[in-house]
């Protein structure tokens, strides 16, 4: 009879440990997060170091037109009030902004290409005119040519309100006879010319709107 009571009491202690272990919380567990977790948000919320459009410097003009035309003088040694005539106006080279100054001294041409948004000088050249066309008689007996102040104000009468920063002229020699030809740029409209170097006369003259 002890022995019984003592079996069955074995039997319920076992029976109640059994019941306990099936009823523990152990199916739910709680995450702690590591320190990889924290670095994975920071890197997820940190700003790009990159923004969405930018623009380069070299497509920029940062130095001025008056600036352009000082570097391309000082590198000619040319003083301004040696200029006749001078042009200087905005493009674009391979993506870069520019600034193509083109000025006459006498019988030269310069030719410059600058850099609008650093002031280097990309290209540059300059053309001498032929100085022995002055002295090549013609047909008509005229030994030499009228200067090209005189030129200058030939075509620019027929341009009311053009000045000398407008146009364009430079000595040559077409089919053997010493002309002056060149272009006025002036309200929108773009005129050519030629002119007789000797007498003065206009042997072509044409105009149309700019861009066309």
């Amino acid at each position: 009879m002890k022995k019984r009571t003592v079996l069955l009491t074995a039997l319920a202690a076992f029976t109640f440990a059994l019941a306990g272990c099936q009823n523990s919380p152990g199916g739910n567990s709680v995450r702690i997060p590591n320190e990889s977790d924290s670095g994975s948000q920071m890197e997820a919320a940190a700003p790009s170091g990159t923004s969405g459009n930018t623009t380069s410097p070299e497509n920029s003009f940062v130095i001025t037109e008056e600036e352009a035309k000082s570097i391309a003088l000082a590198d000619a040694g040319v003083a301004e009030t040696d200029i006749l005539n001078i042009r200087i106006h905005k493009d674009s080279d391979d993506g870069v902004s520019v600034y193509d100054v083109d000025f006459y001294v006498q019988n030269t041409e310069y030719d410059y290409e600058i850099n609008a948004a650093t002031g280097e000088i990309r290209n540059k050249d300059f053309d001498i005119e032929n100085d022995f066309l002055d002295n090549v008689p013609d047909p008509a007996g005229n030994s030499s040519v009228i200067s090209q102040e005189e030129a200058a104000k030939i075509v620019l009468a027929k341009v009311p309100g053009a000045t000398n920063q407008h146009l364009f002229i430079s000595l040559n020699s077409d089919d053997g006879q010493t002309v002056y030809e060149g272009e006025i740029r002036y309200d929108g409209m773009e005129y050519e010319f030629e002119l007789n170097a000797r007498t003065g006369d206009i042997l072509e003259w044409s105009k149309e709107r700019e861009g066309h």
